[in-house]
Formats: structure tokens, sequence, C-alpha cells
């Protein structure tokens, strides 16, 4: 009596991978492909093939898989010819994805490895090619069946994505961690990221990937035992998928309602979700290991059904694609072990002989290769137990010896400690003479910086008077004469020469004489300090801004937050500075815009000039700014904090001084 074959087991725990990675993989790759786009603006035009390049393949690539490893190829040497280090790590990339995709998982892991240290190296999308390199190498580590190594670089990558804040590759990379933990047994652990997995979907309303990670809830309750709610999230992934049009969840969420169809022999509705997903997969491209997994669903479905020659043709295809592209040795061994029990069932014994044989010789090869790594672990132990036992007679040897050595060592260490006391002590006498001497040195600093202030104080004292005394001077003297012979030229012109007022000699005369007259007045005013102190410092310098500016020379000032009051000698004294400034600019930087600010944020109160002109070297207002450092001085008596000078040569000069005001 032929056995029923179950083909359960086989289906959750081989083709775990195959249903669900590769939605999520070409989701990675559509990322890949489209990634140069947002940083097109910033490379250079020479770049632009390679993009175009990328484009296509991620147009026409999954259709014509030749064309765009040709494609990617292309786009490789043009990047290595220009030193593109984000197109070398890309194309890699691809190349890898590729190769992965056709079950070719050595290849790809070459590339992938290839790949590393231009992604490190990338300028442009350092940290997207990090995350996307590590979830891509462990796909093909996971095809061949290398779960640990794979959960290595997918907990490293979901880790260093969460770090660079790229939430969607940390999305991705959960699934595939959960993913490969369950094709390890670790269901729980599975369920763990999982969950990580659909509360970023759900953050980002990512709902195209909440479809894929309903489908990893339904292949984990399957692999718990529980069809309830593994058909639950089964109809969930179904529902959303057809919403979000999207056909690779849609074909998954099929298979696995095939699946759980075939697992409680109803194949008739099996073989329906199975017509339904491969109508759906025609209509793009899939991978070799999901039409191997398609094939074989169709072989055990009609198996149920008894219809042996059916199930024969599907099965024989199914070996054709799992020869072709090499698969892993687990899978062989279930494509074997059916077709042996198919065709012992159809009673060709002599085809179930020779696919028994088949089977048996995978299967001892797969015992071989457990028994050596077994072995080897136990020639580790004995060797590290070895070690062990020689390092204990050492230490036994080294103890009695040490047991000596302290005894001598007793004797040094008390001179030795007698010696370092000794030597603390002079140290710490010759620290606090040291200390005596400096601060007697800061004091007398002190003295000299006071005495220099007070020195510097008098002597802009004595500016300050003098410019009074002068402006007296020129207002009470220049300027009353001048007013007065205006006066008496105008009298002359009306009353005794009225012909010689309508001459163009004496009108520019009188024009003359008024500009002279105007001039003494705004020399004597900007002399004294009276009106400076009455008006105020913001508008004295917006006045005096306003004066000086005139085609070719354009002042422009500006002021932010109210001033409190800053008493008469800063007020002067910072007018002063900003007059003095401006003046060097008019004389010296050849600028046709002067911007100058001055804010108040509370707490610093600032002056900014900057020029347009012809600036100057470093080392110049290093070492011949004598009028800098006058200005340093200066500032100084007022609780100048900050003085710097910004300039190089044809650029302009910026020089920027802040004081702290105390409420």
């Amino acid at each position: 009596m032929s056995r029923i074959f179950n083909p359960q087991p086989f289906l959750l725990k081989t083709f775990l991978l195959l249903l669900c990675i590769f939605p999520c993989y070409y989701s990675l790759m559509a990322q890949q492909v489209a990634a140069p786009e947002k940083v097109g603006t910033f490379l250079s035009t020479d770049t632009a093939f390679v993009h175009s390049l990328f484009r296509k393949v991620d147009i026409y690539g999954r259709a014509d898989i030749d064309s765009a490893i040709t494609w990617i190829e292309q786009a490789k040497d043009y990047s290595l010819a220009m030193g593109y280090l984000d197109g070398i790590a890309h194309s890699l990339m691809l190349l890898g994805f590729y190769f992965s995709h056709m079950g070719k998982n050595d290849t790809a892991i070459q590339y992938l490895k290839a790949a590393a240290p231009f992604c490190y190296q990338a300028v442009y999308m350092k940290e997207r090619l990090l995350s996307q390199w590590y979830s891509n190498i462990a796909v093909p580590y996971a095809q061949k069946g290398q779960y640990d190594t794979a959960l290595i670089y997918l907990i490293k990558g979901a880790g260093y994505a969460i770090s660079v804040k790229d939430t969607m590759i940390a999305m991705e990379l959960y699934i595939r961690t959960g993913v490969t933990w369950n094709l390890n047994g670790q269901y729980k652990n599975a369920l763990y990221y999982f969950r990580k997995a659909e509360q970023i979907a759900r953050t980002k309303g990512a709902q195209r990937a909440l479809a894929h990670i309903y489908n990893n809830y339904a292949m984990n309750h399957f692999n718990l035992g529980d069809t309830l709610q593994a058909f639950t999230h089964m109809q969930q992934a179904l529902k959303l998928s057809k919403k979000t049009r999207n056909k690779l969840e849609e074909g998954t969420a099929l298979g696995l309602h095939a699946l759980h169809y075939l697992s409680v022999h109803k194949p008739d509705s099996a073989i329906y979700f199975l017509t339904h997903g491969k109508q759906l997969n025609n209509q793009s491209t899939v991978s070799p290991a999901k039409r191997l997994e398609q094939e074989l669903r169709f072989s055990y479905a009609y198996y149920q059904l008894k219809n042996y020659p059916q199930s024969l043709h599907y099965a024989l295809n199914a070996q054709r694609i799992a020869e072709g592209t090499g698969h892993k040795r687990t899978t062989f061994i279930e494509v074997y072990k059916h077709l042996a029990t198919l065709y012992r069932d159809m009673g060709d014994y002599r085809n179930a002989y020779e696919y028994q044989l088949r089977y048996t010789r995978v299967n001892d090869s797969l015992k071989n290769a457990a028994r050596n790594r077994s072995i080897d672990q136990l020639e580790a132990q004995y060797r590290s137990v070895e070690k062990d036992r020689l390092l204990t007679q050492g230490k036994l040897k080294l103890s009695e010896r040490d047991k000596k050595i302290t005894k001598q060592n007793l004797w040094i260490l008390g001179i030795a400690s007698g010696a370092v006391i000794i030597f603390t002590v002079l140290l710490l006498l010759y620290t606090f003479s040291r200390y005596r001497q400096g601060r007697q040195l800061a004091a007398l600093r002190q003295l000299e910086q006071e005495k220099k202030i007070e020195q510097l104080q008098a002597l802009m004292q004595g500016e300050e008077n003098e410019r009074k005394r002068i402006a007296r001077e020129l207002h009470d003297g220049v300027a009353s004469t001048l007013s007065a012979a205006k006066m008496q030229l105008s009298n002359i012109g009306r009353k005794d020469l009225p012909v010689l007022t309508a001459t163009d000699m004496y009108q520019n005369g009188l024009g003359l004489l008024q500009e002279a007259y105007d001039e003494i007045r705004y020399t004597a005013h900007n002399l004294s300090a009276e009106k400076l102190l009455q008006n105020g410092l913001v508008a004295s310098l917006n006045d005096y801004c306003r004066r000086i500016s005139m085609p070719g020379f354009e002042m422009h000032y500006r002021h932010f937050g109210e001033i409190p009051p800053l008493g008469n000698d800063m007020t002067i004294g910072v007018y002063r500075v900003a007059q003095e400034l401006l003046h060097n600019i008019q004389k010296h930087a050849a600028a046709t815009t002067v911007n100058v600010q001055t804010g108040y944020d509370g707490e610093v109160f600032f002056l900014s000039i900057e020029d347009n002109g012809v600036g100057m070297e470093p080392q110049q207002h290093r070492h011949n700014g004598i009028g800098l450092q006058n200005i340093a001085s200066r500032i100084a008596i007022w609780g100048g904090t900050t003085l710097e000078v910004d300039s190089r040569a044809d650029t302009g000069t910026t020089v920027y001084m802040s004081f702290v005001l105390k409420q």
C-alpha cells in the first residue's frame, strides 16, 4: 500500500526562504537602482551615462536579465575609469543581486565582497549603500543554507541602518532576520523581528511592506502549528496586496493558501490557488527558486489527487530547475525523495530505485559533512583541554617562582616607597614655590595692565578734549566767518551788482562757499561728542553711514535688538572705532559696498563691518596691523571679549568685535 506523501515539513522549512526573502529583495533592488537619482545634481556630467544605464536596469532588468548584467558591467567599467566610487559600489552590488537571483550564490558573494570597500569609500550614498550591502550579502548565504552567517550580516546591518536613521532599510533587514530565524527553528526570535518590522511599516504607512510582513506572520504561525492564525494572516496579506497592486506579495499569499490546503489534504483548493499564483507570476519575472517551489507544489497537489503522470511532469520540471541553478543539497534531497516515492507508487521501480539511490547519496554526504564537523569540533575541544593542562602546569611552576620573587620584591618595594615619599614631598615643595611665584607674576602683570589701561584712558580722554576744542573753534570761528562772507557776497550781488548774480562764476563761488560752510559744520559736529551722546550710538552710526554713502561707495547699516545704556565712554569709544575703520576702508580698500551691523541679544553687544574691497593677506593684519592692535587695546577697556579680522586678498575684509554687557 502506497503511503501518502506529506509535503508540509519540507515546504515550511526549505521554501520559507524562497517565499519570503525574494519579494523583500526585489524591493531593495528597486531602491538600489533608483538611489543615484537623488544625488545626480551633485555629480559631474560625466556620470550621466552611468545613471542612464542604472535606469535601464531598473526598467528592463527583470524581464531581460542578460541585458541587465551587460548594462551593469558597462556602468562598472565607466565608473572605474572615472574613479566614481558610488557607481562602482552600486554596480558590484547589482551584479551580486542578479547572480543571487539566478541561484549562482558563490558568484554573488564574490561580487558583494568586492563591493564592500567601495561602499565604505562612497562619497554621496555611503550610508544607504552600506545598509543595502549588509542586506544583500545575507541572501546568497541564506540560499546556501549558511543561516548563521546570514544572521550575523542581517543583525549587523539592522543595527547600522538604525544608527544612520534609515528606517525603511532597517525594516527590510528585520524581515529577513525573522525569516532566517524561522529557518533555524527559532520561531519566537522570528516573531520578535517581524513585530519590529511591522511597527516601522505602520509608522511609515508602508502598506506594501505590511503585506509582506503578514505573509511572514502566516509562515511563522504555520511553523508553530497555529493554522488558524496562519490562515488569518495570509488572508490579510492577500487583501492588502490586491489593494496595493503588489503582484509579488499577492503571489506569495496565494502560494501560502495553497500550502495551507496541501497540509489539510485539499488538493483541488491548492491547485486553484497555485494556478492563480502562476498566472500572476507569468506577468512578471520570477526567480528560479520561486519557479522551483511552484512546480513542486503542483506536483504535491496532483500526487494527493493520485494523478501521478501530472505530478511526475511537475516533479521533473522541479528537478531540472534545481540542477540547473545549483540549489543547496537539502533541496535535492526533497526533490529526489519525492520522485522516488512517485515512481514507486506508479510501479516504475527501476526509476524509483535510481532516485532513492540519489537521495541516499546526497543525504549521506550531508550526514558525512555533519559528522566531519562534529569530529573537527571534538578535536578542537581536545586540543583546548590539552592546552589548558599545559598552561596549568606552567602556572604551578610560575607560582613557586613568584613566591621567591615576592620576598625580594617586598624589600625593593619598601625602599622604593621611601624614595617615592621623599620625592613626593620635594615635588610638593617645588610646586608650592612655583605657585607662589606664579601668583606674584600674575599680580605684577595685573598692575602693569591696569597702568596701561589708565594711560590709554588718559590718552583717549585727551584726544576727545582736543576734538571738542577743534570742533568749537571750527564752529565758532571758521564756520561763522564763512557764514558772514556768504552773506556779504549775497548782499553785494543783490543790491550793488545785480548783473553779477546772473553769472555762473558768481553762483559757483557762492555754491563752493556754502559747501565749505556745510563741511566745516559737519566736521565740527563729527568731532564733538555732544550730538553723539544726545542721539545715541545707533542713530549716530546710521547718520554717519548715510552721510558718507555715495554712488560707487554704498553704505548699508542695520541694527538688531534694543541696546541698554552703554555709558558715555563706551558710546564715544565704539563710535570712534567705527569711524576709524570706515575711514580706512574709504581710503585704502577700494570697496564699492560696505555693510555695518550692530546688535544686542540680551547679553552680548556686537559691531560688525564688512567690505568687498581688495582685502589683505593674513600675515599683513597679523604683523603690520598697528591700527588693529590699537583698536584691540581700546575695546579691552570697555569689556570687549572678541576682536576677529577675516581678510583675504581680493575677497574683502570683515571686522567683528563683541562686548559682554552687565545688566
